[in-house]
């Protein structure tokens, strides 16, 4: 008997990689890229074809990804939007910056970040066992916050601030600052090239429509 295209052990990493993180089989997997691929695509054409002054943009992109690693889900909006409006920065590069950490992301970034916190405070490598088993009791409380209902938060308060809380924040700061700097500088560079590009292909057109224009005088 012989396996299928689409079988376990005719899969490349790249599906299998796909299938354990998203649950998206080889066959389907594709459609689902390709869907994904727009989705990003127009999110990044929303951020670096603003208006106005880049460093603005790049600067509400570096305040969403210090919100989005330092503060946990549910709650990023609401304090990164503000912040990038106070300080008149784009609150659109603002709010992407948050989705540095989202559903899919957080599985691999909190354990690390509460990982690389422990050992920071106590100054010496925990054990890995232990991180991911608190990393669960600490997503388990997170899924039970509600806005709407303040004592919900005491499933998280509940943890222990020795224990997750402190480490949690205390990575998440760490990691802010490098986000944010780095992707202040990213973005910055990526509007001004955007612009230059777009400023050059106007450019194009406008010498095609002027050559056009003399072609069909003479």
């Amino acid at each position: 008997m012989t396996d299928s295209p689409n079988s376990p052990s005719k899969r490349t990493w790249k599906e299998h990689l796909t299938f354990l993180l998203c649950g998206v089989k080889p066959e389907e997997s594709q459609k689902k890229t390709s869907w994904l691929r727009r989705k990003i695509g127009k999110i990044f054409i929303r951020v670096v074809a603003q208006r106005g002054d880049p460093r603005r943009i790049a600067g509400g992109m570096a305040v969403g990804l210090f919100v989005g690693l330092l503060i946990p889900m549910t709650v990023q909006l609401i304090i990164a939007i503000p912040i990038a409006l106070f300080f008149r920065l784009s609150a659109v590069a603002a709010s992407v910056g948050t989705f540095i950490t989202n559903p899919w992301s957080v599985i691999i970034i909190y354990p690390i970040q509460i990982y690389i916190g422990k050992w920071i405070l106590t100054l010496h490598r925990p054990a890995w066992s232990d991180v991911t088993q608190i990393c669960e009791d600490f997503m388990s409380a997170m899924g039970k916050i509600s806005l709407t209902d303040l004592s919900s938060f005491n499933a998280f308060l509940n943890l222990g601030v020795q224990e997750i809380i402190l480490p949690f924040f205390v990575a998440g700061a760490l990691f802010g600052v490098i986000g944010a700097i780095s992707g202040y500088y990213g973005t910055l560079s990526l509007v001004r090239t955007y612009r230059k590009k777009s400023n050059e292909r106007k450019h194009k057109k406008r010498l095609a429509r002027i050559e056009a224009y003399k072609q069909k005088e003479s």
